[in-house]
């Protein structure tokens, strides 16, 4: 999908265990995702460019372990990103974005409570 400035939407299955490093790069039209709880890791530059990105959904029950290194750089409409307590995140995964950072409260019954991670 990498380089397709026209792509607004894909469904991922619930199948897959990895968005790959590159997978998204410049998809500037992509304006939200459903991350699939199966998903462990977010590679490097998997969404680099997708400026018009603003929502990621992953849930309170997902499997992310890790998102890597320029994951999410440049993508300038994403505020904030919820992710598991779990979930490592490379140090330069948001650079050059104005995400925010917050994690599932593992405290809560509901799962609705978050921390900001910076």
């Amino acid at each position: 999908f990498a380089n397709m400035p026209f792509l607004e939407e894909v469904n991922l299955p619930n199948s897959i265990t990895e968005i790959r490093g590159n997978t998204f790069e410049e998809c500037s039209s992509l304006i939200s995702i459903d991350i699939p709880d199966s998903v462990t890791r977010i590679g490097g530059h998997a969404f680099y460019g997708a400026s018009r990105l603003s929502e990621v959904n992953i849930t309170e029950n997902s499997n992310l372990e890790e998102i890597g290194s320029s994951a999410f750089r440049e993508c300038s409409s994403l505020l904030s990103i919820r992710v598991p307590k779990q979930t490592y995140i490379n140090s330069r995964a948001f650079k050059n974005s104005p995400t925010s950072i917050y994690y599932y409260d593992e405290y809560s019954d509901t799962g609705n409570t978050w921390n900001n991670y910076y």
